[in-house]
């Protein structure tokens, strides 16, 4: 997708788009269902500012992912095979708007309201 404007290099509700293993790095995943997704960041966020929560990821290397550990053995298996972070490319898209919270109770924020 190309768009033009000062928002062109960021991705919009389901994009696709890539960002390599020195970026997923920081990223802290969690598995849900048959998807992975981006659930927090550790220390600052992606240098590029590409990632966003909920982002999920679709592919690493070109293959596809169910799981973190899908994720882990297809980056470890491309240090074995001696590419650098920077090689590993990580396929995202972005996490689009209106989907049912499938999050767990006790991985949620809650607000508590009072009645004044």
């Amino acid at each position: 997708v190309s768009s033009s404007g000062p928002s062109a290099s960021f991705p919009s509700e389901g994009d696709v788009f890539h960002a390599d293993c020195e970026e997923l790095s920081s990223a802290i995943l969690s598995d849900f269902g048959d998807e992975v997704r981006v659930v927090g960041f550790s220390g600052v966020e992606s240098e590029s500012g590409s990632m966003a929560y909920f982002d999920r990821i679709v592919r690493v290397n070109g293959k596809a992912v169910q799981s973190i550990e899908d994720v882990d053995f297809a980056k470890s298996n491309a240090n074995l095979k001696g590419m650098r972070p920077k090689e590993t490319v990580i396929e995202l898209e972005r996490a689009p708007f209106g989907r049912r919270n499938e999050l767990p109770a006790e991985m949620r924020g809650w607000v508590y309201l009072e009645r004044f």
